[in-house]
């Protein structure tokens, strides 16, 4: 007689029970804030499942719990989705599976290849540089986040208090990071 209410088998220990608990929530969660279909919950689970094993490596029990590691990925998962939801509706084109058939249930002429390649390569370089701005060190994330808003360094050097050379010197160890991350620190000039 097999119990139908045992607790599937954990196929890595960083996705324990309670992490498999909160991202089917937060998959729920998702679909009905970004107004998808119910069927759609497994597949976000899915995503945000494979976006924790990828952020898996970055996890230092020194600084937090896995439990805590685990919500902190979700939420940026959970973030990131709704601004790529959001974004995509405001363009016009929010893709869902079986993009390829429309409203009516006929076949959409649409080619969609390129635009999820891009998609896809946009997320992962986005996901990598959210990486490097987790490992950045305390003295470089304010500088970092500063760049993301504006590419005036006079204002930025300004706004934290510091000497431009000072800013110059933290830049060069910001794009240390990007390349050591292999991305090629383009906006970091």
């Amino acid at each position: 007689m097999s119990d139908h209410t045992a607790a599937p088998a954990v196929v890595d220990p960083f996705l324990d029970e309670y992490v498999m608990e909160q991202t089917r929530i937060r998959a729920r969660e998702l679909a009905e804030k970004s107004q998808l279909p119910p069927d759609q919950c497994e597949d976000i689970q899915q995503d945000m499942l494979i976006a924790l094993l990828k952020a898996r490596k970055r996890f230092d029990p020194a600084k937090a719990g896995m439990h805590t590691f685990a919500s902190r990925v979700m939420d940026c998962f959970s973030k990131d989705f709704i601004r790529r939801v959001a974004s995509k509706r405001r363009r016009g084109h929010l893709d869902v599976p079986c993009a390829d058939i429309s409203d009516d249930f006929s076949l959409d002429r649409q080619a969609v290849g390129d635009g999820v390649l891009n998609d896809l390569v946009r997320d992962e370089t986005c996901q990598a540089v959210r990486g490097v701005l987790d490992e950045l060190p305390d003295d470089l994330r304010p500088v970092c986040e500063a760049m993301l808003h504006t590419k005036d360094r006079k204002a930025i050097a300004e706004q934290l208090g510091i000497s431009r050379s000072s800013l110059y010197r933290r830049i060069a160890r910001i794009q240390a990071y990007f390349r050591a991350a292999g991305l090629e620190p383009e906006g970091i000039a």
